[in-house]
């Protein structure tokens, strides 16, 4: 498994869908903020979050631009 596989890119910047991998890639950038939380809708009940992912620290690479 390589580390794009794994860890993800950080460009470009948004949601790719990445073909080779069958699966999406999630990048932003932040100045300040500390951490950020992913929350996926469910399609058909918008209110309702089918998964939540919690992205601090440890959980993403530091990209400098």
């Amino acid at each position: 498994m390589s580390w794009a596989s794994s860890e993800g890119l950080p460009f470009p910047q948004g949601v790719t869908w990445v073909e080779d991998e069958q699966a999406y890639n999630f990048a932003l950038y932040s100045k300040h903020a500390e951490s950020v939380t992913l929350l996926l809708l469910d399609p058909c009940d918008t209110l309702r979050e089918r998964y939540t992912f919690d992205a601090g620290p440890a959980h993403h690479a530091r990209c400098p631009l």
